[in-house]
């Protein structure tokens, strides 16, 4: 048993190029066994999993570094195959930072200490700018093919539009950890708009 105040214990699934942002949802298929144990334990016993991308292109071992900031997500649906695999949709619920626990096969288990978050002041200005910026990169990224496309609706929360137009339009993984790693609502929201303007510019 955990105290009230105990971070969370969480099973983390570390994964290459991607990035789980709070208030969205990802569809993964789970194959490996040692993740289809993971998400039988999620199922059975609401584990919460953190969605840990890989520091490294090249893993090693059955423990390569990954990112220490992470996202936490709940599995809100599943559809078991029969030959035991998996079909779920991971719920992102808050930023972690991962307190690695020593490794109990099958998986990697870690404490998750959740992030705060700076509610600080978002001008209109901005928020315009990111919503205006967003459609064009929507716009952008269809003509060049991306399936990538506009959150639907847009939040009306700032720091959840920042969140989801990262998720929904930012190409490159690392770029979408840096807003997952950015804890100031306002500075979020700017971080976002400068990167979908970059990457506009990259693709035009």
């Amino acid at each position: 048993m955990r105290a009230d105040d105990d971070p969370p214990i969480v099973a983390v699934f570390p994964l290459p190029r991607v990035v789980l942002l709070p208030g969205t949802t990802l569809p993964l298929h789970i194959f490996e066994p040692r993740y289809r144990a993971m998400t039988r334990d999620a199922l059975t016993n609401n584990l919460f999993i953190a969605l840990a991308q890989l520091a490294t292109d090249k893993p090693e071992g059955d423990t390569p570094p990954v990112h220490p900031i992470a996202g936490v997500g709940e599995v809100v649906e599943a559809s078991p195959l029969p030959d035991g695999r998996f079909n779920i949709s991971l719920a992102g619920r808050y930023r972690a930072r991962l307190e690695e626990l020593p490794f109990e096969p099958p998986y990697r288990r870690a404490r998750a200490h959740r992030l705060p978050v700076t509610r600080s002041s978002v001008s209109a200005g901005d928020v315009t700018a990111l919503i205006h910026i967003a459609g064009r990169s929507a716009t952008r990224l269809a003509q060049n093919g991306a399936r990538l496309r506009m959150p639907e609706p847009l939040p009306s929360a700032p720091g959840d539009l920042a969140d989801q137009c990262a998720a929904h339009l930012l190409i490159d993984s690392e770029e979408q950890q840096r807003v997952l790693e950015k804890l100031d609502v306002a500075g979020r929201v700017r971080l976002v708009t400068e990167l979908l303007a970059v990457q506009d510019l990259a693709l035009s």
